[in-house]
């Protein structure tokens, strides 16, 4: 779940810096971003494709 937790974070942190800056975001802020959230891909992946992550939690 960190990994969201993280994945989330830096989608924020995309977000506050774009509305910031607005069309003046440059080329390089894109690259580090990009390259933050895509050295995340694998974890991200890993944790989505686990057998016991979507399953429904038992009626107690």
């Amino acid at each position: 779940m960190e990994v969201l937790v993280s994945l989330d974070e830096l989608f924020s942190k995309f977000r506050i810096t774009a509305s910031i800056l607005g069309a003046r975001l440059d080329k390089v802020t894109l690259l580090v971003l990009s390259k933050k959230i895509l050295s995340r891909r694998s974890e991200i992946a890993r944790f989505l494709y686990k057998p016991d992550v979507w399953k429904e939690p038992e009626d107690i």
